[in-house]
């Protein structure tokens, strides 16, 4: 049974559980305020692309003791808001059996390192352009002025502020 988001790491688990040629099925759960919508639509979406049985599982809003039976179980080092996970796993094993094994993704963006660049786009971005001066969006090219070459010397606290490097600085 996996616990499936339709985000990467759970979309991930079942793409391992289809690599190695086991059968599972899925389930999504529905939050009292609707949160998750977007979560839902997606897994509903995945479950069907690779055939096999969803379920989406309407939970209650937490009670007082899911928080503190999950502080208990984790040996209060789980984060008290997902106190509803106990609710859901609750859920799972009502609609599949106390036999259901739950596989999620949780952890996968702790497990793999992040593939999103080191710096964003607005760091290359001049920081004059920022404030409304010169052309909007034009992109610094070659390496920094130094610093008192013709750049006004706010710009070098500008990006000091913004976590850059200043003007000087290598990029």
């Amino acid at each position: 049974m996996v616990a499936l988001s339709g985000g990467l790491d759970s979309r991930s688990v079942v793409g391992g559980l289809m690599q190695a040629g086991a059968a599972f099925s899925a389930a999504t759960y529905r939050d009292p305020d609707n949160r998750a919508a977007r979560d839902i639509k997606a897994a509903e979406e995945v479950a069907r692309a690779v055939g096999t049985d969803w379920r989406c599982l309407s939970i209650p809003f937490p009670r007082g003791r899911d928080h503190i039976e999950s502080l208990r179980a984790k040996l209060g080092l789980s984060y008290l808001p997902h106190g509803f996970l106990l609710r859901f796993a609750a859920g799972v094993k009502e609609a599949f059996g106390p036999g259901a094994i739950l596989f999620t993704g949780d952890g996968g963006d702790r497990a793999v390192p992040s593939l999103r660049p080191a710096r964003k786009f607005r760091d290359f971005v001049s920081p004059r352009n920022k404030k409304g001066h010169g052309r909007s969006g034009r992109l610094r090219r070659g390496p920094p002025a130094p610093a008192g070459a013709g750049r006004p010397a706010r710009a070098h606290a500008y990006r000091r502020s913004r976590g850059g490097p200043g003007v000087g600085a290598p990029p």
